[in-house]
């Protein structure tokens, strides 16, 4: 499937399906189960690949993918020349001795690294979870006008069984079933959703189903390859009507663009880990920190090295936390979440400042000073924001602060 065909099949623009994306931190993993449902949301990982630097790889291409809507053919050969080198690419055995280096479990056979055939499941899955992780974002905003929102499968011999149940099934947004249904639910799973207002219903003589009393969980092996494996629970639905129950595969059983994620973001290179921070303050989860909905910190800015250096910054990522949100969203009720998702900006363009171990940062833009001041809090070796303003005096705010020359080493 080419990317340009999920342009058609979803009718979204690619930034909320990019921001998803381009928001997910990097883990290393062996297996798939290594990484285990919600946390496939949270994070990028690709099974049996323990190297950072492919999976930096993968990921880039992906988002250049959403991006520019290249070919998978495209990506196959940005790809397939970088894995090749950094020796991901093939069967896990040794060339020059023919030495089998690692094996499926329970199994002689070889792990398959990088492979055409295995690109094209990457490249699929993630640009389907990307795209329908932004048409959630988007759906969730227009629920004043479409609160209805309708599972539709692709109806052909390819179309799972129990997918095909729940085809047409309209429920509220505000159903629990969407933290368990909501596209994709399996490897190579084409199904999609439909949002409706009221008059959508009644024109086309739709019905409105409610999952409550008809969910139930149960337990589904976790591998048919591995047996030893176990089972997991999954979220079983059957409605009145419905020839067979719907659920999810074993890894599916969650709603990705609904999960939050803080990687440990002074672990990645500056690129990834400015994404992801770009990404999640334009995202759904830090509008419910904002809204005091999470008591963790949260990350909004990545700094360069000179940058750590005027800021004072042991580490490079700086941290929101819960406590100085509540008391400034208290306190200074004009400064908006807008006024927080500037802080990268700010930080890029702005002006340091100085006052013993405070630190300030103001930026002018049209006529207007925002500015934020870090102090030392108990964050490890972090600072954390306690104030965020923006005035039209320059001087009522940084009047006795020392201006810092951010370009020295």
């Amino acid at each position: 499937m080419k990317s340009n065909d999920l342009y058609a099949a979803f009718n979204l623009p690619p930034e909320r399906a990019m921001s998803f994306l381009g928001a997910k931190g990097l883990q290393t993993s062996g297996s798939w189960t290594e990484v285990w449902q919600e946390a496939h949301a949270r994070a990028f990982t690709v099974a049996n690949c323990h190297k950072l630097d492919v999976l930096q790889d993968i990921h880039g291409a992906l988002n250049d993918a959403l991006k520019n809507g290249t070919t998978y053919a495209q990506f196959q050969d940005r790809l397939k020349p970088l894995l090749i080198e950094k020796g991901w690419w093939g069967k896990a055995i040794d060339p020059k001795t023919g030495e089998i280096l690692k094996t499926y479990p329970n199994s002689n056979i070889p792990v398959q690294y990088g492979s055409p055939q295995r690109l094209k499941l990457i490249f699929d899955t993630n640009l389907r979870v990307a795209y329908m992780a932004g048409k959630y974002q988007s759906y969730a905003r227009m629920t004043d006008t479409h609160p209805f929102w309708q599972y539709s499968a692709i109806m052909d011999n390819r179309t799972r069984p129990a997918h095909r149940s729940l085809h047409g099934r309209v429920f509220r947004y505000d159903d629990g079933i969407w933290g368990t249904i909501w596209p994709p639910n399996g490897y190579r799973c084409r199904c999609t959703v439909i949002n409706l207002m009221a008059s959508d219903m009644a024109a086309q003589g739709l019905s409105l189903s409610d999952s409550t009393g008809y969910t139930s969980q149960v337990e589904v092996p976790i591998s048919k390859r591995n047996p030893d494996a176990g089972t997991t629970t999954v979220t079983k639905l059957k409605l009145p009507g419905m020839d067979r129950s719907f659920f999810t595969d074993p890894s599916w059983n969650t709603n990705a663009a609904k999960a939050a994620y803080q990687p440990q973001l002074d672990k990645y290179d500056y690129p990834v880990a400015r994404q992801y921070v770009n990404g999640a303050l334009k995202g759904p989860a830090f509008e419910r920190f904002f809204a005091g909905k999470s008591a963790e910190n949260f990350p909004v800015a990545v700094l360069k090295p000179l940058e750590m250096k005027a800021l004072g910054q042991a580490t490079p990522t700086l941290y929101l936390s819960a406590a100085s949100r509540t008391a400034q969203v208290e306190r200074h009720a004009d400064i908006s979440i807008g006024d927080y998702q500037r802080i990268p900006e700010m930080i890029d363009l702005g002006e340091f400042y100085q006052l013993g171990s405070d630190r300030l940062v103001m930026l002018e833009q049209k006529g207007i000073w925002h500015w934020f001041s870090l102090k030392w809090v108990a964050l490890g070796q972090n600072r954390t924001f306690l104030t965020v303003g923006k005035t039209l005096e320059k001087n009522s705010i940084a009047e006795g602060w020392t201006k810092l020359d951010r370009r020295s080493p």
